[in-house]
């Protein structure tokens, strides 16, 4: 889909040059899926004390098969943030459906420098994932937001 090249800032100072590509749920390469269930997966389970009661194997098997179908949905839409010169480096993602933010993820080494802004291009008005971290993120990114994970 799209490609648009952006230069994130953090602090006033110019970091790496991205581009934020576009793709629907239904249309991600293989690739870039593997890497998306494997940080949402573990990442949702390690930083939500709610999922760290479940037990590992379970939550797996059943949140994927549900992140599953979740990808198949018609206005579905990942942007990811890529080096680029080269779009196998990613930087971060975030998963929307219009308004709803489903996911956003950064890597570590790169947060705090205007990716997330790249990343949710509008304020959401509906969060259904909850880490530790954005319970931090979403009074002072997102206070007009509900959070539903039944959505």
């Amino acid at each position: 889909m799209g490609n648009k090249g952006m230069e994130a800032r953090g602090n006033g100072i110019a970091q790496n040059t991205a581009s934020i590509i576009n793709f629907p749920g239904k249309e991600l390469p293989s690739s870039y899926r593997s890497m998306i269930l494997a940080k949402w997966l573990n990442n949702h389970w390690s930083d939500n004390d709610f999922y760290k009661l479940t037990q590992r194997a379970p939550y797996f098997e059943y949140y994927q098969a549900f992140l599953d179908k979740l990808f198949t949905r018609d206005k579905f839409l990942f942007r990811m943030a890529v080096l680029s010169d080269d779009h196998d480096v990613v930087l971060g993602w975030s998963a929307t459906e219009g308004a709803t933010l489903h996911y956003v993820f950064v890597n570590s080494e790169n947060r705090n420098l205007g990716f997330m802004r790249l990343l949710v291009p509008q304020r959401p008005d509906r969060l259904t994932h909850m880490t530790k971290r954005m319970l931090k993120i979403w009074p002072a990114k997102f206070p007009d937001a509900v959070f539903n994970p039944f959505y």
